[in-house]
């Protein structure tokens, strides 16, 4: 299989597509594929956590109009299918909310390659060969049915969930009755500053003084100000560009965490987790984690003192509350098993 993986990385929307792309390709690399990214990317950390496992990386032109548009689809896909039959890539997989049946169709149509797309969202029209969305959804054929056509193959839900395989080997969170370490993980670029809207609650709201470890990236753009502001704190520090979080998230007794693809890597290590809704498509997954007692969930958005006196609320009752983490972390582990990208590669090897 030659598969090109149509991924972006960038300040505004982070860095979790092309993360779970990337144990997606570690995890097809494995069962014989040659892979190759291609997308939009400006920062020099997304491009190094592709280069390093193997993998070449070709930007994309910027587009001349928005990519979300029709006219964007089509100049996009063009772009892509240029680099494709170039490569001679016979699977695509894309992992983009802003294409659609229109992109997907006019990709097909220039290379006849096989369509895979990564999608949480199922709002609009996919013309796909097999779609993958691993968050947590109570029927995900019932979630897609009016965007996908019958007979579909569909790898829902977090037994599918993207996460690098280290995961499964790491020791899981070794829980304790007393909280004495404090994690912060907002993605790798932190658009909406929760990290420090989070310390400064921890500290000035719930009067907890205890250890905060906040990991981050490079691509941050806000990582400077973030870096000064540990450093006024004496029992906090900052953990930069890690290969991976498995170390960060197993010494953490409590985790305040963003809602996205980092939920499945606190799951499959048991970490209990306050996780803050950064993003709109951060709400369902969220909602139904909260429900079936794998997290503790609050909407961040906005950042009001409302939200902050919740969060502190929140926290309390969870650092107070050793059987209520307990629980939440076998819940968490029921869910989540870290070998989700390797049956995610195999429903793709199957395509052939």
């Amino acid at each position: 299989m030659r598969i090109a993986v149509r991924a972006d990385a960038t300040s505004a929307i982070g860095l979790g597509h092309v993360k779970r792309c990337l144990a997606l390709a570690m995890a097809l690399k494995d069962v014989g594929a040659t892979l190759h990214f291609i997308g939009h990317v400006d920062s020099d950390a997304a491009l190094a956590m592709v280069t390093a496992q193997g993998f070449g990386w070709t930007p994309l032109p910027l587009l001349s109009v928005n990519q979300w548009t029709l006219t964007g689809q089509f100049e996009d896909a063009r772009h892509t299918t240029d680099f494709m039959q170039a490569w001679a890539a016979d699977i695509v997989v894309v992992d983009h909310y802003g294409m659609a049946a229109t992109w997907h169709q006019a990709v097909r149509a220039a290379t006849g390659a096989h369509i895979v797309a990564i999608d949480d969202l199922a709002d609009r029209p996919l013309d796909v060969d097999l779609l993958i969305d691993h968050n947590a959804a109570p029927d995900h054929t019932e979630k897609y049915h009016h965007v996908l056509r019958p007979g579909v193959p569909l790898c829902g839900g977090p037994a599918y969930a993207l996460i690098d395989e280290v995961y499964a080997r790491h020791a899981r969170c070794a829980h304790q009755s007393e909280v004495q370490h404090i994690g912060i993980f907002m993605g790798g670029t932190d658009p909406g500053q929760h990290s420090a809207w989070a310390l400064k609650t921890l500290r000035e709201t719930v009067g907890w003084p205890g250890q905060v470890t906040i990991a981050t990236t490079s691509a941050n753009p806000h990582w400077p100000d973030l870096a000064r502001l540990v450093r006024q704190d004496a029992n906090a520090s900052l953990l930069m560009d890690q290969a991976n979080l498995a170390d960060f998230h197993a010494a953490c007794d409590l985790e305040i965490g963003a809602g996205g693809g980092a939920q499945w890597e606190r799951c499959c290590l048991g970490v209990p987790t306050l996780a803050l809704v950064c993003a709109d498509n951060q709400r369902a997954t969220v909602s139904h984690l909260q429900a079936i007692g794998a997290l503790q969930g609050l909407d961040a958005l906005g950042q009001t003192d409302t939200q902050a006196r919740s969060m502190s609320d929140m926290l309390n009752r969870l650092i107070s509350s050793p059987g209520e983490r307990l629980e939440m972390a076998r819940q968490a582990m029921m869910l989540v098993d870290g070998h989700g990208a390797q049956r995610t590669a195999q429903a793709i090897s199957a395509l052939r």
